[in-house]
């Protein structure tokens, strides 16, 4: 998958299926999230998926344990910031909970890109010798 088209996929599978998902209960739980930046963000795979998402609610993204915020945890975390507060309370929605049948059914459109998609995720983050994984 091509870089930009990994990127238009990423924007639009996290806003369709994973932030739909969590929306209608599919998945979610709730976690004490540290509002700093997390150890794998200089890593392929926080190269490759970034920090932060649109949504205006407080919710996390964990990609192989790399954790994404929402613009709406991060505006949070700001206004508690100057209280030496690190870590909030947040629904999370796991990637690896999701399944080509969630993504049939809440965006069929993106059932075609879902496997290379989910390929170049895995190998961001456990490296080439995880493709057969």
């Amino acid at each position: 998958m091509r870089p930009d088209d990994f990127q238009i996929y990423l924007t639009r599978f996290e806003s369709k299926v994973l932030i739909r998902g969590y929306e209608q209960g599919r998945w979610g739980s709730m976690v004490h999230a540290s509002t700093r930046r997390g150890s794998l963000a200089g890593e392929p795979i926080g190269r490759l998926v970034g920090d932060r998402f649109v949504y205006d609610r407080p919710l996390v993204l964990e990609y192989g344990g790399h954790i994404k915020k929402s613009t709406g945890f991060m505006a949070l975390a700001v206004q508690i910031d100057e209280f030496g507060i690190h870590s909030l309370r947040s629904p999370l929605v796991n990637f690896s909970s999701c399944k080509v049948e969630d993504v049939y059914a809440l965006a069929p459109e993106l059932v075609e890109g879902f496997v290379p998609f989910k390929r170049e995720i895995i190998i961001a983050r456990w490296g080439p010798q995880a493709q057969g994984l």
